[in-house]
């Protein structure tokens, strides 16, 4: 998928990243499951780094633990300016104007691996196996429903 380095999730995290970049990673965004690999992050983490969260973890994090390296820590929320009303509102048209840029432009490409067409229960059931495995590479994609009810 483009990729210039590879990590295995199954694996430890910190000894694959430190081999690959030594003085460790500046900037992490966790997207999902944060609360699993969180240790080996900071483990793999230079210090003073970021990192940055969009999820809610399932456990709590620990983010005592981020001192001793003096890693900040940022969580976005993409609807607090508008449930705040801040004074940079408009600021969220704006990021999403530039993402959509950056995909009209090539720089960012979906990670869409697999569609499996209509959202039904025999699809939805071929989904669920892929994702249990644990190995799916990209997105899974179902779309639309089947116009006859079953």
């Amino acid at each position: 998928m483009g990729a210039h380095h590879v990590i295995d999730h199954g694996k430890p995290l910190a000894v694959q990243i430190k081999a690959i970049l030594n003085g460790g990673i500046k900037y992490v965004l966790a997207l999902t499951r944060t609360e699993d690999h969180f240790e080996e992050l900071i483990e793999a983490m230079a210090p003073q780094s970021a990192m940055a969260l969009i999820e809610n973890p399932a456990r709590p994090l620990d983010i005592i633990k981020l001192k001793p390296k003096s890693i900040s820590l940022h969580w976005e929320f993409m609807f607090t300016r508008s449930r705040y009303r801040t004074p940079d509102m408009t600021e969220q048209g704006r990021l999403l104007n530039r993402v959509a840029d950056l995909v009209d432009a090539g720089r960012i490409q979906s990670t869409l691996q697999t569609n499996l067409g209509t959202i039904n229960a025999a699809n939805l059931r071929r989904a669920h196996a892929l994702i249990e495995r644990g190995r799916t590479i990209g997105k899974i994609v179902l779309s639309g429903f089947s116009s006859s009810a079953s």
